[in-house]
């Protein structure tokens, strides 16, 4: 691992995973704990993994509309805090993350053979399920978060075993919640 990235990392858990708040931290971070998995939608699906102060955040993309073949998977780190509740959307929990480490890995063949002939990530060296660095590259037309940029986002637990969450963003608190609903498993 890089050691800038080890850096942001040891900084970001420091500043954000060391307390429990005086507002119930640990309580609502509890609430949040496990794995989240969204809905199938334009071949891919998104699994929030909250565990502690750290969120994982994957991006599953698959070869077909049913996503039930997989090609290639994106993970992301980044340690989290929730800073209260939105005013916005009742319910709902302010989270802001501070980004880690982005990896890309190929799951086919097909997905090798495409990431190297593309030059995807800037790379030619693809190998199938090995995870790629790409924290901070941009890779097929989206830029990958640098490692200790500030991403906003808002959760909001529903229904038993049910989140939602609002689109996030770099530079302010989401005030809607997308429709995408995420099933704990």
């Amino acid at each position: 691992m890089k050691s800038s990235t080890m850096r942001f990392l040891a900084v970001g858990l420091l500043l954000f995973g060391t307390g429990c708040g005086k507002d119930g931290t640990a309580k609502i971070r509890g609430e949040f704990e496990g794995n989240w998995q969204g809905p199938c939608s334009s071949n891919r699906y998104t699994v929030y993994r909250f565990d502690g102060s750290l969120l994982t955040i994957e991006s599953n993309v698959f070869s077909d509309a049913g996503c039930t073949s997989p090609k290639s998977l994106r993970t992301r780190t980044a340690p989290y805090t929730i800073t209260g509740e939105s005013p916005d959307v009742p319910g709902a929990k302010m989270v802001s993350e501070v980004a880690g480490a982005t990896y890309e890995t190929p799951l086919t063949q097909a997905a090798v053979d495409s990431f190297n002939s593309t030059s995807f990530c800037g790379f030619t060296d693809w190998q199938l399920d090995v995870p790629q660095e790409t924290t901070g590259l941009t890779c097929g037309g989206s830029q990958i978060p640098a490692a200790g940029s500030l991403r906003y986002n808002i959760f909001q637990l529903e229904a038993a075993g049910t989140l939602r969450s609002g689109a996030v963003s770099v530079t302010t608190m989401p005030t809607a919640l997308t429709a995408n609903v995420y099933t704990k498993f």
